[in-house]
């Protein structure tokens, strides 16, 4: 499965009151959609007034996402968080 690195483009973003975490995120996933979307999951808060699908993981122009196929971790297992480590459990 593939490892993916996402990085977080513009930290002043409003959006980002929704996110519980505001930097890089590795995430073993299927497809970048996926990646993004375990980001939210696992880093994402309810907050009144932001809908759900303008959530700041999901946006092109808030987060850079590439794969890593160096990344060093194992490409087998299902969708988790892998960095930031406190993230890893959920």
């Amino acid at each position: 499965m593939p490892i993916w690195q996402l990085t977080p483009l513009d930290h002043t973003a409003p959006e980002w009151v929704a996110s519980n975490y505001v930097g890089r995120a590795v995430i073993q996933a299927a497809t970048e959609r996926e990646a993004r979307q375990a980001a939210v999951q696992a880093f994402g808060k309810e907050t009144p007034g932001v809908p759900w699908h303008t959530h700041p993981w999901r946006q092109l122009a808030l987060v850079r996402c590439e794969e890593l196929p160096a990344s060093g971790y194992p490409a087998t297992g299902r969708t988790e968080i892998l960095e930031p480590a406190e993230y890893t459990c959920w």
